[in-house]
């Protein structure tokens, strides 16, 4: 069977389990597949042991604002001073309302209004992504719309559920400090 960049498969390993993951991409009779939950582990699967699955990626169980947002066209476009320079659009109810734009300089990500026929705010934006944050668990924070774009591109595609992004962040952040208490 042949499969494509976000095709949804199942495969069985020397555990005994059944894995679900997503398709990344193809490599001669293997295939780079992005197991769910788990966005930093790629395996290397032949052809042979995948199986078109239905299984749906885990969602939140916790409604909020923010759940009409959604990030497309996420690209890095260069090399910044201090990272990747990033581009991309924020739609809300499919509709392109602000564009995203990492400098790579090391600051925030900005994010730019669509002026043409769109009637969302910077401030409804920035408030619903607050509030998401705060209904996942997570502490105040200085760029939530920051955290919140990783999520949706790097995250969220790969099972990862907002509150599981924000517990780990938030863990990431206390382990930091433990050591710097320490040191």
């Amino acid at each position: 069977m042949q499969f494509k960049k976000g095709d949804r498969v199942e495969w069985d390993w020397q555990d005994n389990q059944t894995h679900y993951g997503t398709i990344q991409r193809k490599a001669g009779d293997m295939y780079k597949v992005v197991e769910d939950g788990h966005p930093e582990e790629l395996w290397t699967i032949h052809n042979a042991r995948l199986r078109s699955t239905n299984r749906p990626l885990p969602k939140d169980t916790i409604k909020t604002p923010a759940d009409i947002y959604e990030v497309r066209m996420f690209k890095n476009v260069g090399t910044g001073t201090d990272g990747f320079i990033y581009t991309g659009k924020i739609f809300k109810d499919g509709k392109h309302v602000l564009d995203i734009v990492d400098d790579g300089g090391g600051g925030p990500m900005l994010f730019h209004r669509v002026k043409k026929g769109n009637t969302t705010s910077m401030e409804d934006f920035f408030k619903a992504v607050n509030e998401w944050w705060a209904a996942m668990g997570g502490k105040p924070t200085s760029e939530p719309e920051s955290l919140w774009v990783d999520w949706q591109v790097n995250e969220k595609p790969y099972g990862i559920t907002g509150e599981t992004y924000v517990r780990r962040f938030e863990e990431h952040i206390a382990s930091l400090m433990t050591r710097k208490n320490t040191e």
